[in-house]
C-alpha cells in the first residue's frame, strides 16, 4: 500500500511540474513576442521578428536543457495552447487530477499536448489514486 500511495504521489508532482513547465514556455513564447521589435533589427518584416525572437529564445532553452531546439518550439507551441485555449485542463494538471499523456517518450515538455483544446481531456489519464475501482 505504501508503494501505491509514493507512487500516485509522484505521479501528481509529476502533473504539476508538466504545467509549471507549460506556463513557462507560454511567458517564454509572450516575452520573446514582446521584445520583438527591440532585438531585432526592423529590416525584417514585423512577422519575421516575432519569428527571429521566438527561435532566439526557444534556441537558449535548447541549450539550457541540451534539448533540440525544433523539440522545444514545438513543446513551447504546445505549452501556448495549453494555457490560452484549454485553461480547465491545464487547472487539472497543476492541481495533478490528470496527467500528460507520455506513452511514445519521456522527452521534457511533453507535445502530447499539442493540440490543447477540451478535446485534450480524452488524451489524460487520471493519475493513479484517482482512478475508478
Amino acid at each position: 500500500m505504501e508503494f501505491s500511495d509514493e507512487y500516485a504521489e509522484i505521479q501528481r508532482l509529476r502533473a504539476a511540474l508538466d504545467a509549471r513547465e507549460a506556463r513557462l514556455l507560454a511567458r517564454s513564447a509572450a516575452y520573446a513576442d514582446a521584445l520583438a521589435d527591440s532585438v531585432v533589427p526592423a529590416i525584417f518584416p514585423p512577422a519575421e521578428r516575432l519569428a527571429l525572437s521566438r527561435r532566439s529564445t526557444c534556441a537558449a532553452l535548447a541549450m539550457a536543457t541540451r534539448t533540440p531546439e525544433q523539440t522545444v518550439q514545438r513543446a513551447t507551441n504546445d505549452a501556448e495552447h495549453l494555457v490560452n485555449d484549454a485553461p480547465a485542463v491545464l487547472a487539472s494538471l497543476e492541481a495533478g487530477r490528470i496527467r500528460a499523456s507520455s506513452s511514445a517518450s519521456k522527452q521534457p515538455p511533453r507535445s502530447h499536448a499539442r493540440r490543447a483544446t477540451p478535446a485534450l481531456a480524452p488524451n489524460c489519464r487520471p493519475t493513479p489514486s484517482r482512478r475508478s475501482p
